[in-house]
């Protein structure tokens, strides 16, 4: 989908129009360490597109890029970070008139009690965490077992 996708293409977002303080919480403290900030900046650009109804306007990708401030390339290596992690799901549509055009629908995060429940995400934030640890220490990584 990534080679088919252009700045002209547009989309349209589905999901919560508001996130609670909780949800704000883990997206800042649980998954930005996993997913990174470009990922996380571009759900809550997602986020504030999505209107009460719970579904946005139909949108541009140049508006995108041009909110989060980054290329093509990191763009769709922020949404496979989204996906990949279970906030994010993405379906491909064709309209005669517009051509391709894609829909985004959100997941909420996991609140934190959720989110250290599920033996993955909880693994991948100890690891991520582990990792910083060492680096912040001065220890290769490369030298640590496991």
């Amino acid at each position: 989908m990534a080679e088919e996708l252009k700045p002209s293409t547009f989309y349209t977002v589905y999901g919560e129009p508001q996130l609670d303080q909780s949800k704000q919480d883990a997206l800042l403290y649980l998954y930005q360490p996993i997913i990174g900030s470009n990922a996380l900046s571009l759900y809550l650009t997602f986020v504030s597109d999505v209107s009460i109804e719970g579904k946005s306007a139909s949108l541009m990708h140049t508006d995108l890029l041009a909110a989060v401030d980054t290329g093509l390339m990191n763009l769709v290596k922020a949404r496979e970070q989204l996906e990949g992690i279970g906030l994010l799901e993405t379906f491909q549509k064709t309209d005669n008139e517009i051509g391709m055009s894609l829909l985004y629908q959100l997941h909420p995060p996991l609140i934190p009690e959720k989110f250290f429940q599920d033996p993955l995400m909880a693994y991948l934030l100890m690891d991520k965490n582990y990792r910083w640890s060492l680096a912040n220490r001065g220890l290769p990584l490369r030298s640590v077992k496991r």
